[in-house]
């Protein structure tokens, strides 16, 4: 877990049990994860639309742990910070090395996805203060909130 303040507001980047993933429409998506919708074990939204819908898919149990603390004003997981860093490098599959653990990205020509948790040899590695940098870069950046907790 990493701690720090910003502008008198205590932010906070940590793992969190979440992926993201392209389906071809909302039906598919729901078909596919029905049974957990239902039960109120994730949480989802989407964070792109184009031909393909891409969702960011939560477990609901670390998301309510982190969005109704009072001791934390923003949240981040740190997949959303890495996903922000992988859309800026070309396409291809990167492993990239965290403190907390090794996450698989696939960029394609439109957007990232993915962001599980892998065993494999990373290809870039992202120290705690350039997590802290692409939070600062997402808390100063208004229009881009998606990944805020």
């Amino acid at each position: 877990m990493i701690k720090f303040n910003y502008k008198r507001k205590k932010v906070v980047i940590d793992h969190i049990d979440s992926f993201i993933k392209p389906f071809q429409n909302e039906f598919q998506f729901r078909k596919t994860y029905f049974n957990e919708i239902s039960n109120k074990l994730i949480y989802y939204k989407k964070i792109f639309v184009s031909d393909i819908i891409y969702y960011y898919v939560l477990s609901m149990k670390d998301y309510k742990k982190y969005k109704y603390s009072c001791f934390i004003d923003t949240f981040f997981p740190v997949q959303a910070l890495i996903l922000r860093k992988v859309l800026s490098l070309d396409q291809g599959k990167y492993i990239i090395k965290t403190s907390f653990y090794n996450y698989e990205f696939i960029r394609n020509h439109e957007y990232g996805f993915s962001g599980i948790i892998v065993k494999e040899k990373p290809n870039i590695i992202i120290n705690d203060e350039e997590l802290k940098s692409l939070a600062i870069d997402s808390l100063e950046d208004s229009k881009n909130v998606l990944y805020r907790i």
